[in-house]
């Protein structure tokens, strides 16, 4: 009998917990919300200037400490002096963000985690 979730490899035949497109939305929403962030969802971002921080995939359970470690860089180093992240969608993946001010000029530095379809 099989268990919904959880899938062995050929190669080495190790159990990969594969979680469900809605599980892994959740467990980030938990990883953005213990930083004590609100999660803002704006209808359009139009910022002059734009720098992706980092990207990472989030499929199995595996993957869940290493996308954590990158939130956490993400909103330690970004989210200074800031009480919101924004949060957009784009095909299968989830984007977080957060506009600063430099020399007046906005910029939106964020990260993209990649969560695909089911």
């Amino acid at each position: 009998q099989k268990l919904s979730g959880v899938v062995s490899t050929s190669k080495t035949g190790e159990t990969i917990i594969q979680l469900d497109k809605d599980e892994r939305f959740e467990k980030i929403m938990e990883m953005i919300s213990t930083s004590g962030l609100t999660i803002t969802k704006p209808t359009a971002i139009q910022i002059p200037l734009s720098f992706e921080e980092g990207e990472i995939v989030f499929f199995n359970e595996s993957d869940k400490d290493a996308t954590e470690e990158m939130i956490n860089e993400f909103i330690g180093k970004y989210a200074i002096g800031t009480s919101r992240v924004l949060m957009w969608e784009e095909d299968t993946s989830l984007y977080f963000g957060v506009i600063n001010t430099v020399d007046g000029i906005a910029e939106i530095h964020y990260i993209k985690i990649q969560i695909g379809k089911d």
